[in-house]
C-alpha cells in the first residue's frame, strides 16, 4: 500500500471513529455492540508496512530509509490527532492501540539509520570504519531486542472487539522478518569481525570507542550509549557521574535519559585509557497548542469562544498559563477557554503563546478571528405595473435579518422618494405625475450591526389613456351587454326547464402530483385553502396568511414560510435554491394533507 493510500485509509479510520464512537455520543457502551474492525484493519496494515521495510533492508533496497520515516510521520500524526480528540472528551480505540505501534515505528527509523551506517562502514573497510561497524552492531542488537519487547506489547493488546470477539494482532510476519534480518549478520561474518576488532584494538592507541543513539535528545527521552573496548569492566562518565558496565565480545551498552536541558559530556575509561568524547545536546520537551478551529467567525455584539489545550511531545497535559491577545488565561488540566467580544465588524489575526517552563519549550499558535455584520435582504413587489399618471400603486416589501427598527429608502429613478422605518414588513403608496418608465427599488444603508442591502428592481410603465380609448371601451362594453341579454333570453324561450338530479363532485388534490413550479404549486394551495375555509377569492397571499393565523395555528408557520418564498420568487424575481424549493413543496403537500384529511 502506497503512502497516499495509507493516508486515505487514515482519513477513513478517523471518519469511522468519529461517526461511530458511542462514548462521544453519550451512549452507554455496555448497551452497544463494539465494532473496532476499522481500527484493527488499519493497524494490521501498519504491521504489514513494518514487514515490508524489514524486507527492503534485508535486500539492501534503500527505499526503506524514506518509507520508515513516512510510516512514523503518519503514526505521529495519528497520535497527535488522538490527543486532540481525547482532550475534547472524544474517546476512541486508537488511543489504546497506538502507543506500542508508535514506539516500534520510532525504533524502526533508528534501526534503518544504523543499518545504513553499518553498510557504509563495512564497505569502507578501514581500521576506523571496522571499529565503528562493531559499535553499530551493538546498537542494532540493542534496538532489535527493544523492538521484540514492543511486539510482545502488541501481542497483548486485547482492547479491540467486534461484538463478543476479541480482535488480536498477528505479529508473526514481523518477527519472521526480524529473524531473517538477524541472519543478515552472517553475511558480514560477525565472528570474524570480532576477531579482527580484537586485533585492531591491540594495534590502536585508543582502545575505547563510545557512541550515542541520538546526540540531540529531549528531556526524558530514552537513548542508548554504547561502544567497544577490551573485555572486562568499563566506566562511562556523563558530566562527571560514573556508571560501571561489563564489556563482552568487545561491546558494552546502557540505556539513559536526561532530566535537564544542556550539553552533556560523555566518555568512557578502561584500564587507564580514555575513549573519545561525545556530547549530547539535550533540549526541553516540545509543546503543542491545539484549538478547536483555526478560523473563528461570529457576528458583532456576540462572544466568540476559543477552546484549546496544550500538551507536550509525550502527550502529557501542561499546567501554567497561555497568552491570547495579551490576556493571560490559566490552563486547567492543559485546557483553556477564552471569550472575545466586538461591537464592530473586524478581522483579527491573533497569536496564542505558551511560554514554557523548566522542562518544556514555548509554543505558538496563530488563529484568525472575524466578526461580521448580520446579513440583510429586501424584497419588494407592487399590485400594478402599468398605470396612468397620478394613479396610485401599492408598494409592499419586507426586510429580512433585522430585529431593530431600521430606515429603508425607497428609490424612484435613482432619486430618494421617501424613507420608511420598519423591522420587517412595510407598505407605501406611490403615484407618478408624467408618463414614462420608472425603476423602483429599496435600499438599506446598513449600520455597525447590520449589513446594507438593496432590493430587487421593479419597472412601472406610466402611460396616458386618450379620450378616444374610453369611448371605444364604452361602446364595446355596451355591445357585449346587449348581445349577452339577447342570447340569454333566446335560450330561456327555447329550453324547457327540467330539474336535473344533483351530482355531488368531490374535488381532491392529488398531493403526489404537485407541480415543481413555485407559482403553480402556490395557486393549488391557495385555491384549496380558499375552498376549505369558504373564503373570498380576491384575498392577497398576505391577507390569507393573517386569516389562517386565526383559524388554524398549526399550519400558520408553514404557510408563513411558503408565502415568503412565493413572494420572493413571483414578485421579487429571485432564484430560489433547490433545497429551499424542495422544503417549500414538502410543506405545501403537508398542509394539503392536513386540510384534505
Amino acid at each position: 500500500m502506497s503512502f497516499g493510500d495509507r493516508l486515505r485509509v487514515l482519513a477513513f479510520v478517523f471518519l469511522m471513529l468519529l461517526v461511530g464512537n458511542v462514548f462521544a455520543l453519550g451512549i452507554n457502551p455496555n448497551n452497544v455492540d463494539r465494532d473496532d474492525q476499522y481500527t484493527y484493519d488499519y493497524f494490521t496494515n501498519t504491521l504489514n508496512s513494518f514487514s515490508s521495510i524489514f524486507e527492503r533492508m534485508i535486500y539492501d533496497n534503500e527505499s526503506y530509509l524514506d518509507d520508515s520515516v513516512l510510516v512514523f510521520n503518519e503514526l505521529d500524526l495519528l497520535r497527535n490527532e488522538t490527543i486532540l480528540y481525547k482532550n475534547h472528551n472524544i474517546s476512541s480505540s486508537v488511543e489504546y492501540v497506538i502507543p506500542p505501534f508508535y514506539k516500534f515505528s520510532k525504533e524502526l527509523v533508528y534501526l534503518s539509520n544504523l543499518n545504513k551506517r553499518l553498510y557504509d562502514d563495512l564497505n569502507e573497510n578501514t581500521t576506523e570504519s571496522l571499529i565503528d561497524a562493531k559499535a553499530t552492531f551493538v546498537g542494532i542488537n540493542k534496538t532489535l531486542l527493544s523492538m521484540e519487547c514492543i511486539l510482545n506489547e502488541i501481542d497483548n493488546i486485547t482492547y479491540l472487539k467486534k461484538g463478543n470477539e476479541t480482535l488480536k494482532f498477528d505479529t508473526s510476519n514481523v518477527r519472521e522478518m526480524i529473524k531473517l534480518y538477524k541472519l543478515k549478520f552472517s553475511k558480514y561474518n560477525v565472528s570474524a569481525l570480532n576477531i579482527s576488532i580484537s586485533k585492531l584494538l591491540e594495534k590502536t592507541p585508543n582502545k575505547l570507542r563510545i557512541y550515542i543513539s541520538n546526540p540531540n535528545p529531549i528531556i526524558f527521552e530514552n537513548v542508548s550509549i554504547y561502544g567497544v573496548g577490551e573485555n572486562g569492566m568499563v566506566v562511562v562518565h556523563i558530566n562527571n557521574i560514573s556508571y560501571s558496565l561489563f564489556v563482552k565480545d568487545h561491546a558494552f551498552s546502557m540505556g539513559y535519559s536526561f532530566d535537564k536541558e544542556g550539553i552533556y559530556e560523555i566518555y568512557a575509561t578502561q584500564n587507564g585509557n580514555k575513549s573519545n568524547t561525545i556530547y549530547a545536546n539535550v533540549s526541553k520537551i516540545p509543546t503543542y497548542i491545539f484549538t478547536d478551529k483555526n478560523v473563528y467567525k461570529g457576528y458583532v455584539n456576540n462572544n466568540i469562544t476559543i477552546n484549546g489545550y496544550v500538551v507536550d511531545y509525550y502527550g502529557n497535559p501542561i499546567n501554567g498559563t497561555v497568552h491570547i491577545l495579551n490576556n493571560s488565561i490559566p490552563l486547567n488540566n492543559s485546557s483553556f477557554t477564552y471569550n472575545i467580544f466586538s461591537n464592530k465588524s473586524c478581522k483579527i489575526n491573533g497569536n496564542i503563546f505558551y511560554n514554557g517552563d523548566t522542562y518544556h519549550l514555548p509554543s505558538k499558535k496563530v488563529i484568525s478571528i472575524e466578526f461580521t455584520k448580520y446579513p440583510t435582504k429586501i424584497v419588494i413587489y407592487t399590485d400594478k405595473c402599468n398605470v396612468s399618471p397620478h394613479e396610485t400603486i401599492n408598494l409592499i416589501g419586507e426586510i429580512f435579518g433585522v430585529s431593530d427598527v431600521v430606515g429603508i429608502d425607497v428609490i424612484v429613478n435613482n432619486q430618494t422618494y421617501k424613507k420608511i422605518y420598519t423591522n420587517g414588513r412595510f407598505k407605501t403608496n406611490l403615484s407618478f405625475n408624467s408618463s414614462g418608465t420608472y425603476e423602483i427599488y429599496a435600499i438599506y444603508q446598513g449600520s455597525n450591526i447590520y449589513e446594507g442591502s438593496k432590493s430587487n428592481i421593479l419597472k412601472i410603465n406610466v402611460e396616458k389613456r386618450g379620450f378616444l380609448i374610453y369611448i371605444v371601451i364604452a361602446i364595446a362594453l355596451g355591445l357585449i351587454s346587449i348581445y349577452t341579454y339577447k342570447f340569454t333570453k333566446r335560450k330561456e324561450d327555447e329550453t324547457e326547464y327540467v330539474e336535473s338530479p344533483k351530482i355531488e363532485v368531490k374535488e381532491e388534490v392529488d398531493r403526489k402530483n404537485i407541480p415543481n413550479d413555485i407559482g403553480e404549486a402556490y395557486k393549488i394551495l391557495f385555491d384549496s385553502l380558499i375552498k376549505h375555509y369558504s373564503l373570498p377569492k380576491n384575498l392577497t397571499p398576505r391577507e390569507l396568511l393573517e386569516i389562517i393565523k386565526n383559524k388554524n395555528l398549526n399550519i400558520y408557520n408553514d404557510l408563513r414560510f411558503i408565502t415568503k418564498i412565493h413572494e420572493m420568487h413571483v414578485y421579487g424575481g429571485f432564484e430560489i435554491d433547490k433545497d429551499v424549493v424542495d422544503k417549500y413543496l414538502q410543506l405545501i403537500k403537508k398542509i394539503l394533507g392536513e386540510i384534505n384529511g
